[in-house]
Formats: C-alpha cells, structure tokens, sequence
C-alpha cells in the first residue's frame, strides 16, 4: 500500500504507512544531534516557527504541546523514508506529527538537466578604489 494516494478532493498522505525502519535507522534517528534538534524545535518560544527539510522534501511547523504540523510534502518514494526518520526521532523526543488537514502534498517534478544553471555571480574582493 502507497503511503500517498490521490482522492477526488486532493492528493494526500497517511503516516501511519511509513516504511518500517532498520534498527541502524532508528540509531540514526535517535541520536543526540537528531534529538537535541527536535527538543530545540519543541521549545515554548518554538510555537509557530516551521523548518524546511529541504534534502528530504517537507516542511514542519511546531504547534505547541509537542505537535508538529507537516505544512508541505513532495509526493516522491525517498520522501516516506525521511518522513519515517524524523518521525521516529519525534516520537523519541515526545512528540507526533500530524498531517491532516494542514499537509499540502505537492507531485515531484524531475529536475530539468538540460536548462543550465545561471551563471555564477563573479564578486572580487580587496580595496575599492574611488
């Protein structure tokens, strides 16, 4: 069973399929780096701040309470993976992640190869001279 699955209203995901986890992943996931940073994003001053996971494809927004709010997903198979990585490290700093009804899945879309990047920005540094 996918994880994501389209309805007639919109496209949507359901947490409780995530990928089960190796053991080596939930020693990932629940180490003190991965901990610290959860427990640092479930502080009181924390409430309505989100971050952006960019490698893995979602955005979190902490809710208070230990709730944490999926506000953006990319509909992509690696995606499950990390939402399951951070999920576990969540629930193993006491918190849980809820999607619906604040999630906003968006489909993957391949990275064009052939459009070239902009070019880079020369910048020079030293004295400017008037």
């Amino acid at each position: 069973m996918k994880s994501f699955y389209e309805t007639e209203e919109s496209l949507t995901f359901d947490i409780s399929t995530l990928p089960e986890l190796s053991e080596e992943d939930k020693k990932y996931a629940q180490q003190p780096e991965q901990i610290e940073f959860i427990r640092g994003f479930m502080l009181a001053s924390s409430v309505g701040k989100y971050h952006w996971f960019g490698q893995m494809g979602f955005s979190l927004q902490y809710a208070g309470k230990g709730e944490f709010r999926c506000i953006f997903l990319v509909n992509h198979p690696e995606i499950e993976y990390c939402m399951a990585l951070v999920n576990h490290s969540v629930e193993y700093a006491g918190g849980h992640i809820v999607l619906e009804p604040y999630t906003i899945v968006v489909p993957f879309v391949e990275p064009d190869e052939s459009v070239a990047a902009p070019p880079a920005k020369e910048e020079y540094y030293g004295m400017e001279v008037a």
